[in-house]
């Protein structure tokens, strides 16, 4: 599967077409939903491995008041979500560096809107 070329924002010219059995699996983690809200904070769309995990963790310590362990979240996020929205082509990873940048889907975002609407930041 291939993207259009990113511009300068991180935006491209086309957008995934997803399914919605794909938007679902996407959305279906709140590790992914929670990693679609960094994206959607942050004003650059590019985000590295490091600043991700630790968003996870607080996030993970509000929502539960445990944290887990940093090694496991991280193994976690580059081997189970980043590939998954990578898979949707939400995100295109650059393994070297260590970042990865997202690319918006108005479909993800808005059924992202759904959910927080229905049952709040924390669903």
């Amino acid at each position: 599967m291939t993207r259009g070329t990113c511009d300068s924002d991180g935006s491209s010219g086309e957008e995934a077409t997803l399914t919605l059995a794909a938007v679902l699996e996407t959305l279906g983690h709140r590790y992914r939903r929670d990693l679609l809200r960094l994206f959607r904070e942050r004003s650059a769309r590019t985000v590295d491995s490091d600043d991700a995990v630790g968003y996870l963790l607080e996030r993970e310590r509000r929502r539960s008041g445990e944290t887990p362990s940093r090694d496991h979240l991280e193994i976690t996020l580059l081997h189970v979500h980043l590939p998954k929205l990578e898979e949707a082509r939400l995100v295109t990873l650059d393994r070297e560096a260590g970042k990865f940048r997202y690319h918006p889907s108005e479909r993800i975002e808005n059924w992202l809107r759904f959910i927080e609407a229905e049952h709040g930041f924390e669903g």
